[in-house]
């Protein structure tokens, strides 16, 4: 058996990351797209992701909660990460072994809260872009598998909570 674990500065693909499914979202009146701007991971360069909320509805509405389309950072499973979509440039690697793309943080640490409030009228489109990191708390290094993310914000007009999400799909290359 061998190692597929690359080593610094390897350039080879080491996991292929890609759009597995992307539902409708719940409740509100907006189309979701994902899109993989780079799905090979190597030790220099981890996958990335777009994600953009845009709003279809014909009436302005306040949301409550997390900034759409997603509140960076954001993990896979709260109960159990396994992988974190992060922001570009805000954290730094773990150097023990830095091809894993893992966040470097105590494990004992989490991410924060951030909360966001705002209208949302005809048209509007919420996006952003997410690298595709292993998260400190997990085994591992991107494990082959499926991981859905998503965000949610409260609907004060309609008193309803909205929800989307998508999966991202890791893979050997």
């Amino acid at each position: 058996m061998t190692d597929s674990t690359p080593t610094t500065g390897d350039a080879t693909p080491f996991r292929r990351v890609s759009v597995a499914e992307v539902p409708p979202p719940s409740v509100i009146p907006a189309d979701l797209s994902v899109e993989m701007l780079n799905g090979d991971v190597t030790s220099e360069t981890p996958a990335t992701v777009r994600v953009e909320l845009r709003w279809t509805g014909d009436e302005e509405v306040r949301l409550e909660g997390g900034p759409p389309p997603l509140k960076l950072p954001v993990v896979d499973d709260v109960s159990n990460p396994t992988l974190a979509l992060v922001p570009s440039d805000r954290f730094d690697r773990d150097d023990a072994r830095p091809e894993c793309w893992r966040v470097g943080k105590d494990p004992s640490e989490g991410y924060g809260l951030g909360l966001w409030t705002g209208e949302v009228g005809p048209g509007d489109e919420f996006a952003c872009e997410a690298q595709l990191w292993t998260d400190h708390r997990a085994e591992g290094c991107l494990p082959v598998g499926r991981y859905s993310f998503g965000g949610r914000s409260y609907v004060a007009d309609w008193d309803a909570v909205a929800e989307w999400e998508f999966t991202l799909r890791v893979s050997d290359p």
